[in-house]
């Protein structure tokens, strides 16, 4: 048999075979020629000649050899204009397989086009939009992209109902019912059942001493509290004992019985995560899109609204590459409002009879 030296191909533990030499030399020599090629396309991406920067792509015969060194970050932040471009790219490099698809980085591509669809007015229906010339061309991109990434039109899905929940929540901080019935601000309503709670204690607390020094006989020693006292009480002595702890239950019951403070409190605390969860999403689009993309004067509905309006245009274009897909989730998505409403009516209806009763 032959060994290594004698010219065998080495192999790993798992028995796979590993890259020869001169495999690694003609990966390197490709490299090397390619170099020229990354070069010419750096210029013409310069000078914004991005439908010559196609044809040479469509032409090369070494673009897969070179993926990481192609200039994916700079034509990103060119679109629309560098689309053609990446069209040609990405057509390419899928004759080369879908895996290296990957390293083309096609979350990125999403965002910029995202970014540049929320940046856009939407047209009205009769009039032609600046974004049908580009149509194309991204839903030839998607194509591509699913079959290298088939999650990315469902994160995508998510994405646009996360901020679409957003929009719905900025509507749940209205005025509040007081226990008089009256509306008013959350925080005022707070207040007024604060103070009245607190009034409620402090009668509370008068009237269990009336009860103490009303029923206080002597003083009290520890033997009175022993099992074997309590086995010689009296019939008069348990008739007494019986008012004290009915007075005293009476007396709070009302305090736990009063249970809008809690209600009021329920509801601050879903204001507080319904805020926490739309900021971090905001800051999520800052961080994605750049803060200049999301200033902080701007508003928060105008914002949002425009990012779904980005986000479902993509997914407009993706329903015509993958229409059985978006069928299968658009029934997951209603089976799961369905139950979310179910659940909000039996809450509903909880609250409704504890106010009844």
């Amino acid at each position: 048999m032959l060994n290594n030296s004698q010219g065998a191909t080495p192999r790993c533990s798992e028995g796979k075979h590993l890259p020869s030499a001169k495999n690694s030399n003609l990966h390197a020599a490709a490299q090397i020629a390619s170099f020229p090629l990354i070069q010419r396309i750096n210029h013409l991406l310069d000078n914004q000649k991005h439908e010559e920067c196609a044809l040479l792509v469509a032409r090369s015969s070494s673009l897969s050899h070179c993926v990481r060194d192609l200039p994916m970050s700079r034509a990103y932040d060119a679109i629309p204009h560098s689309l053609v471009f990446l069209g040609a790219v990405y057509s390419k490099i899928s004759l080369s397989g879908d895996s290296l698809i990957t390293e083309l980085c096609p979350e990125s591509f999403l965002r910029h086009v995202v970014k540049w669809l929320s940046s856009e007015p939407r047209p009205a229906a009769h009039k032609d939009s600046s974004v049908t010339p580009y149509v194309a061309s991204i839903r030839d991109i998607l194509r591509i992209i699913v079959r290298a990434s088939p999650d990315l039109p469902q994160k995508l899905n998510r994405r646009k109902q996360n901020l679409h929940r957003c929009i719905l929540q900025l509507g749940h901080h209205g005025l509040v019912d007081s226990s008089d019935f009256k509306m008013m601000n959350l925080h005022e309503a707070l207040k007024v059942e604060l103070k009245k709670r607190l009034q409620q204690l402090k009668s509370a607390l008068q009237k269990l001493e009336e009860l103490s020094s009303c029923h206080r006989r002597g003083s009290q020693t520890p033997s009175d509290g022993s099992h074997q006292r309590m086995l010689q009480i009296s019939l008069a002595e348990l008739e007494e004992r019986l008012i004290k702890n009915k007075s005293s239950l009476t007396t709070v019951e009302a305090l736990v019985a009063n249970s809008h403070v809690d209600y009021l409190v329920n509801i601050l605390e879903e204001r507080v995560d319904a805020d926490k969860q739309m900021l971090f999403h905001l800051m999520e689009l800052r961080r994605e899109f750049g803060e200049e993309s999301i200033p902080s004067h701007s508003l928060v509905a105008q914002t949002l609204k425009r990012h779904i309006s980005g986000h479902e245009q993509v997914l407009s274009i993706w329903r015509e590459v993958l229409p059985l897909q978006f069928a299968d989730a658009a029934a997951e998505d209603a089976d799961a409002t369905l139950l979310r409403f179910s659940a909000g009516r039996s809450i509903a209806c909880i609250v409704v009879e504890i106010f009844k009763n």
